[in-house]
């Protein structure tokens, strides 16, 4: 039985992982994409805003495993720990007032764990935020120190309404 919940656990976890690899793929395409943009300004925008709802749904998933996983496998392992008990031959009270207990430490425990993956979600997004940044200002650099011309910062070509007249 124990290899049973053990199983259960890594199973639980390796989803987890999934969950997180899928959100860190999806997010380096984003910046990657940014960075072969050439740094323009609208999609730098449009690049900080999917992250944010891929940031969003990170945590809303890591919520939704710690609330359904975690009980789960405290569950299980409660269940295993007595019938060991009894296989050891003591006599496990049903009824003892432990149901709410285990409820309770499963509460927190599935707290405790969604508040360290929330803290992970928040580092990722302060370092996406820092990517965004450092891609923006670089942007503007281009601009303030003068090698990107006026009319490529306006988007103007050679042959537009300037030189139609």
């Amino acid at each position: 039985m124990p290899g049973k919940v053990t199983h259960l656990s890594e199973a639980q976890a390796a989803r987890l992982i999934r969950f997180y690899e899928q959100a860190e793929r999806e997010i380096l395409d984003r910046l990657n994409r940014a960075l072969l943009k050439a740094n323009k300004t609208e999609y730098l925008a449009a690049m900080k805003k999917n992250v944010g709802l891929i940031l969003q749904q990170l945590r809303s998933g890591s919520r939704t495993w710690c609330t359904e996983a975690i009980p789960r496998v405290y569950v299980q392992g409660a269940t295993m720990a007595d019938r060991m008990i009894t296989e050891a031959g003591f006599e496990v009270k049903a009824g003892a007032g432990f149901g709410a207990i285990h409820q309770q430490a499963a509460q927190v425990l599935a707290e405790n764990a969604f508040e360290s993956l929330d803290n992970v979600s928040q580092a990722i997004g302060r370092q996406t935020e820092d990517i965004y940044r450092e891609l923006a200002l670089e942007n503007v650099r281009g601009t303030v120190v003068g090698y990107d011309t006026w009319k490529q910062q306006l988007g103007i070509s050679g042959n537009n309404w300037l030189n139609a007249g």
